[in-house]
């Protein structure tokens, strides 16, 4: 007869399971609260280059991976002349961040932001060559770097140039 092994060990994976269900409608909601949040933010943000850039914003009714328990959530478009940046919120809860939304232009870029411990993220990811180097065949090229920068009004900023560029 074997004997279990593992018997001392308590068996904590139901555990986890249910405390996971417990807390997936309680991530879901603060993430959708979180949104309009940040809208009127970005909304303050830009609102000051109204006028000089043919600034308007425009918020529409999306269908969202979490958007089962809450409804649909909103995207913002903002259109800076002839151009246009859609802020689309994803949601997909993962590990270290409770929620997500993509930032699309019309050029195809899109940027991400993370939802972690309350605060959006903006994500980045960089690759770069050594240090004052130009690519070459022969160029050393670093493993790509991800780095998580808080959103505010300057960065936020920065992100929509990066896009509209």
């Amino acid at each position: 007869m074997k004997s279990d092994l593992f018997g001392g060990f308590p068996d904590t994976k139901q555990g986890k399971e249910a405390d996971s269900k417990k807390m997936l409608p309680e991530l879901k909601e603060n993430w959708a609260k979180t949104i309009p949040i940040l809208y009127t933010h970005i909304k303050q943000w830009l609102t000051p280059f109204t006028e000089r850039y043919q600034l308007r914003f425009n918020e529409i009714a999306t269908l969202s991976s979490m958007a089962d328990d809450l409804g649909p959530s909103k995207s913002l478009e903002i259109y800076f002349g002839n151009e246009k940046v859609t802020i689309i919120p994803e949601g997909k809860i993962g590990i270290g961040f409770q929620g997500r939304i993509e930032i699309r232009g019309l050029n195809g870029k899109t940027k991400k932001l993370f939802l972690s411990n309350g605060a959006w993220m903006i994500y980045k990811r960089e690759q770069s060559i050594g240090r004052g180097e130009r690519l070459t065949p022969s160029s050393t090229i670093t493993p790509f770097e991800d780095s998580y920068v808080e959103v505010n009004e300057h960065t936020f900023k920065e992100l929509i140039q990066e896009i509209i560029k």
